[in-house]
């Protein structure tokens, strides 16, 4: 065991925290674990660490709570992840989501948490800033569920002559439920070891309903085809379209500019406030783009395909396809993943499962399939239609 010997608050904290491991972890090896319960060493790691900070936590270990992040420590890790963004774009970002999302559930019950939320809102804005949050939210909801175990301590009789032994009240099979999570919210690459003992039912915690996806007949022809391609006044060219700006600018001749397509969702749930002239709106707004869908109530959910390739379904179809819940948010970012882009989801970010129930865990993973699947969020009609306005050039598509 190394740790640093300096008299700094933060080093006190790495002290206790490796003394607590001692005492509290399992003797067994990591790799033994990992392999009898199926999960990785990063994420077991991880838990073990969140375990160890809130039992000490609640065994009253003096300033615990103020962290073990320095200020150069907070520092160098944002110029490493600016670095890392400079030098790969946006295909850095899920790793960089995952690290920060790691960090935070060591910490979660220090200052730290707060430090780690703002490093991620100014790495990645509001997309990593929400699922770092939500993880720290669902890492503390899996190790006490319902509350239980929080503010807790064992105490036990030590040897004669010594004083009673406090340990956490959180049992260790909270940490591998915790380990597993991690692993179901970022999926490491290959498959890990198969574990002997498998989760029960209940353990397998909050989940999406099941997404069905309909496309009815397009028959309205809505000029979205029309906007595929834009002609531009120019100064140069082969053919004079527009004399009459002859004295105006002598742009007289005109440049094609293809518009791109891209997909469009669109939470039709009752918490987006939508009537069903709001969403043929938004359809008006969007240029020639894939336009869907999505709502769900009770254990499912449908994703209706409501505008592609220049044409829509009727307009009295264009409306919530299945009940007022959300439901299947998860399962229709992943849809929505695999579609041309840009891809934009219209939608307050409010996300549910089952039984339209909001949960830490299903929030944070329906923010890493955002960030991995380069999905832009708006959050309402009007942003949405000064979006699709500006890429349409202003012009309004017309539905007939």
């Amino acid at each position: 065991m190394v740790v640093p010997v300096d008299v700094t608050l933060a080093a006190r904290n790495i002290r206790a925290h490796e003394l607590a491991h001692a005492t509290w972890t399992p003797t067994r090896s990591p790799a033994s674990i990992c392999k009898a319960n199926g999960v990785t060493h990063d994420a077991l790691q991880r838990a073990v660490d969140c375990r160890i900070g809130y039992g000490l936590i609640d065994s009253d270990v003096p300033d615990y709570w103020s962290g073990t992040l320095t200020d150069e420590d907070v520092a160098r890790l944002e110029k490493e992840g600016q670095q890392l963004l400079a030098e790969h774009g946006d295909a850095i970002r899920e790793s960089i989501a995952k690290r920060l999302a790691f960090q935070i559930v060591s910490l979660a019950m220090t200052v730290d948490r707060t430090r780690l939320i703002d490093l991620a809102d100014k790495l990645g804005g509001e997309p990593m800033r929400s699922l770092v949050e939500h993880v720290a939210e669902a890492a503390e909801v899996t190790l006490f569920p319902r509350g239980r175990y929080r503010h807790q301590r064992k105490v036990r009789r030590g040897r004669s002559g010594a004083g009673p032994k406090v340990s956490a009240a959180v049992p260790f099979r909270r940490t591998i439920a915790l380990a597993r999570l991690l692993d179901q919210l970022f999926p490491p690459e290959g498959v890990p070891p198969r574990g002997r003992s498998k989760p029960s039912p209940r353990a397998s915690g909050p989940s999406w309903g099941q997404l069905t996806v309909e496309e009815p007949p397009r028959s309205a022809v809505a000029r979205l085809a029309k906007l595929r391609t834009v002609r531009r006044p120019s100064d140069e060219g082969t053919a004079i379209r527009r004399l009459d700006r002859l004295l105006v600018d002598g742009r007289v001749f005109a440049t094609k500019r293809h518009l791109p397509g891209g997909t469009v969702l669109i939470d039709a749930s009752g918490s987006m406030g939508w009537s069903p002239e709001d969403l043929l709106k938004c359809l008006e707004a969007a240029p020639a783009a894939t336009i869907a869908l999505y709502s769900g109530r009770g254990n499912k959910g449908v994703l209706r395909v409501v505008a592609k390739d220049g044409r829509m379904i009727a307009p009295d179809l264009v409306v919530p396809p299945c009940g007022g819940g959300n439901i299947v948010d998860g399962p229709a970012l992943e849809w929505l993943a695999t579609q041309a882009e840009p891809r934009i989801w219209i939608s307050d970010g409010a996300v549910t499962g089952i039984d339209d129930v909001e949960y830490a865990v299903l929030s944070a993973e329906a923010q890493r399939r955002q960030i991995t699947g380069r999905i832009q969020r708006l959050d309402n009609l009007g942003a949405a239609t000064e979006h699709f306005s500006h890429l349409s050039g202003s012009r309004k598509t017309r539905i007939s």
